[in-house]
């Protein structure tokens, strides 16, 4: 398949690529979260001691992290003319609403198998540490929340990974396998608070929402297949 005049334009730029899909959220993370605890002094402290206004905060200071990177992503990605998504954002609506449907079916399938086969019907499988599983355990379902991890977060991670780190392989000839399967490591690895057997499953979405891309030739579908088990997870089941 050949690849987007926008990948063509991304592919110029693999330095800006590689910062934006490996380095960009730990760059802006340390510098807002350092931004972040000089205005709130005690915002660790209420945070260990599981306080819902301090895990209020947290989920707003992500909404603003993941909106900072987006709007620098988004700005450069229409400096060197691949447009303000890196990938073009018309789709058709059956694939709007079949990435809508088909998401949270895809991801609890990848979900079931990781926690049958893969970590044996553990109990507490699926976080690496105590400490995420009680931020989530103690969440409730805020607009903060909804904001960081439903909007935000997936049209950011889908333009880095799917958009960026995809479209800049894609357009540079790497096969397409190894253009699916890199920013589906890379999206993974940016999961760090899961376990290995949770992280299978987050890979293997990640691998769906690079084949969603691919066919459809537009970054919507996977944004709203994002959107969708973010929604599932965090409302529907939350």
């Amino acid at each position: 398949m050949m690849p987007l005049p926008s990948d063509l334009r991304l592919a110029q730029h693999p330095w800006h690529a590689f910062f934006f899909s490996v380095f960009a959220l730990y760059v802006y993370g340390a510098l807002i979260f350092l931004f972040a605890a000089s205005i709130f002094p005690d915002l660790a402290e209420l945070f260990q001691a599981n306080d819902p206004a301090a895990i209020e905060q947290l989920w707003l200071i992500q909404a603003v992290l993941f909106f900072a990177i987006f709007a620098h992503m988004s700005l450069w990605s229409e400096r060197v003319g691949a447009g303000p998504f890196a990938v073009p954002i018309h789709t058709d609506w059956k694939w709007a609403v079949g990435a809508i449907i088909g998401g949270p079916i895809i991801y609890v399938t990848l979900l079931t198998f990781s926690y049958t086969v893969i970590a044996g019907g553990a109990e507490d499988w699926a976080y690496a540490d105590t400490d995420m599983q009680d931020i989530m355990e103690n969440s409730a379902a805020s607009a903060a929340m909804i904001v960081a991890v439903v909007l935000i977060g997936p049209i950011f991670e889908e333009m880095a990974y799917r958009g960026i780190a995809m479209g800049a392989l894609l357009g540079r000839g790497v096969p397409t396998a190894a253009a699916i399967i890199i920013p589906a490591i890379l999206f993974a690895i940016s999961h760090t608070q899961y376990t290995p057997a949770a992280l299978f499953a987050v890979f293997m979405f990640g691998v769906f929402l690079g084949i969603l891309r691919l066919k459809s030739r537009s970054i919507a579908p996977p944004i709203l297949a994002h959107m969708s088990v973010n929604w599932f997870l965090t409302v529907g089941v939350g």
